[in-house]
């Protein structure tokens, strides 16, 4: 009777996370959820013993072993071994292992996988995982495969998402990315592309979501990403941008998520940003903005529900400018020199699930405001007093 019972609540469960923990005294037991389809047992280290168990796990579907020195001693072995046992496997993330060639190899065997994370393989991996033509979203970061590994890639014609960011491509490797025509979604940040790159990007009208940051595009870089006309989410953080720039990002017209972090904005850049009225989600965090800035944000764009600030200088001012904006849900105010004043204004913002303004001299009496006013907060952080 225990045993029916315990096999019947082991059997309820499809989905299952452990991070940072062991997995070892667990596996028994994962072995038993019959139906369990999702499986993510992240920064976790794993043996030979914990790799074979896994992969008799015939069931799932989805699997992230991300960081779990799978590479490291037999590991890498054990994968190859027995990793063709996930025959029913359709996403897999398995990057920051070292698995190597023969890791790669037998990734290479899952005929089914429609997504794959994975990286620390090289320019010969890379070759190998580009045979896989079934793929459909690519995440290939931090491989160091340069502009050779670029061309391996551009071969993928079905890939409708990916991610490059950090691979020496520079604007050779963009020339070979830039074939993907199926591609939606693209990320190449930090691979020194500066604005001929973003030259050679702005043909890819078909593209929805862009990560561009960390590549030195500047102003020029940012009107040919302005010739994207269907971009709704676009990363260009890092990418030394002016006012200037900024005007020619606020013709995009069906932008909702913009992220223009560590760029030299200034209030004239904000004001044009803020004519971009479709925009839920925006972050301008350490762009030399004041209470100007937000008065321009204020008025214009009142759907915001994601708002991040952070490293600026709003004040108190800046902070009662942010009231009016009632759908706010999550706020970023760190570092802006906002006093008492300012926290007992932002109090008020009765929507806030998620809060940060720690760095800020709200003392005692701010803090206290917030606490007994915001009862809806699901994540703050505040400086302790």
């Amino acid at each position: 009777m225990v045993n029916r019972i315990q096999s019947q609540f082991l059997n309820c469960f499809e989905q299952v996370e452990f991070h940072n923990m062991k997995i070892k005294p667990w596996c028994s037991i994962l072995m038993n959820m019959k139906k369990l389809k999702t499986l993510s047992i992240a920064y976790i280290g794993m043996d030979e013993e914990d790799i074979k168990s896994i992969c008799n796990m015939r069931q799932l579907t989805d699997l992230d072993v991300t960081g779990c020195s799978i590479g490291k001693g037999q590991g890498a072995s054990t994968l190859v071994t027995f990793i063709d046992q996930l025959q029913q496997l359709t996403r897999l993330v398995i990057s920051w292992n070292r698995i190597g060639i023969e890791g790669a190899k037998a990734i290479s065997q899952l005929k089914q996988l429609t997504e794959l994370e994975i990286n620390q393989i090289g320019l010969e991996g890379t070759k190998i995982i580009s045979e896989l033509n079934q793929l459909t979203s690519l995440n290939i970061a931090n491989n160091k495969m340069g502009k050779q590994g670029a061309k391996y890639i551009s071969e993928m014609k079905q890939l409708t998402k990916l991610d490059i960011g950090t691979n020496q491509l520079g604007v050779e490797g963009v020339q070979y990315i830039r074939k993907l025509d199926k591609l939606t979604a693209l990320s190449v940040f930090n691979n020194v592309i500066g604005f001929r790159g973003a030259m050679l990007l702005r043909k890819m009208t078909q593209l929805t979501e862009l990560n561009i940051s960390t590549n030195a595009i500047g102003d020029v870089g940012a009107k040919f990403v302005s010739d994207l006309p269907n971009l709704a989410i676009l990363n260009l953080s890092f990418n030394s941008i002016s006012y200037v720039g900024a005007q020619f990002i606020s013709k995009l017209p069906k932008l909702t998520e913009l992220n223009m972090n560590q760029n030299d904005l200034g209030n004239e850049g904000v004001k044009f940003i803020s004519g971009i009225i479709s925009l839920t989600n925006l972050s301008l965090q350490t762009t030399r903005i004041d209470e100007h800035g937000v008065k321009f944000i204020s008025e214009k764009l009142k759907q915001l529900r994601i708002l991040k600030l952070c490293e600026n200088n709003i004040g108190d001012a800046g902070a009662k400018f942010l009231i009016t904006l009632e759908k706010l849900t999550d706020l970023s105010l760190y570092s802006n020199n906002i006093g008492y004043e300012g926290a007992k204004a932002i109090s008020t913002m009765k929507a806030l699930t998620h809060l940060r303004i720690h760095g800020n001299p709200i003392g005692i009496e701010g803090a206290k405001e917030i606490y007994e006013q915001l009862k809806e907060l699901k994540e703050y952080c505040l400086d302790q007093y």
